[in-house]
């Protein structure tokens, strides 16, 4: 979408049969905030949505958590378990969201996982700079 906020997705394809149950993504969205407590808000409304998710799970002590603004959880989505990466910048009077979503577990195994987690990791540490 174009507008306020600006969503871009991209999907990642997965050479799995558990594709067709569920969508491997990544997804950058921008809003504008204005100052550093619109940004609180919008990193809070967020959170708040994800809790809401069905079956959602905090995972702690994970690697690629690179700061207080990233959050890595799981939840479900049509019946399968998704895991997610979120990482919140605030520049400009914007803030930022990257989403990575994929598969908690997928028949494309683990070198496809470790790569999607590796891409989702190297993206945030572009978009940090």
């Amino acid at each position: 979408t174009q507008g306020d906020p600006e969503v871009r997705v991209f999907q990642v394809p997965d050479p799995s049969p558990t594709a067709s149950n569920t969508l491997a993504r990544v997804s950058v969205t921008v809003k504008q905030v204005g100052d550093i407590g619109g940004y609180q808000r919008y990193v809070s409304d967020a959170n708040a949505k994800a809790q809401a998710l069905p079956g959602y799970q905090p995972i702690r002590g994970v690697s690629n958590s690179n700061g207080p603004n990233d959050y890595l959880y799981t939840a479900k989505e049509s019946g399968e378990t998704i895991a997610y990466v979120e990482h919140y910048w605030f520049r400009d009077g914007r803030a930022i969201q990257l989403r990575c979503l994929r598969p908690a577990s997928t028949q494309a195994g683990a070198a496809w996982q470790t790569a999607f987690d590796k891409g989702c990791s190297d993206l945030a540490n572009s978009l940090a700079r």
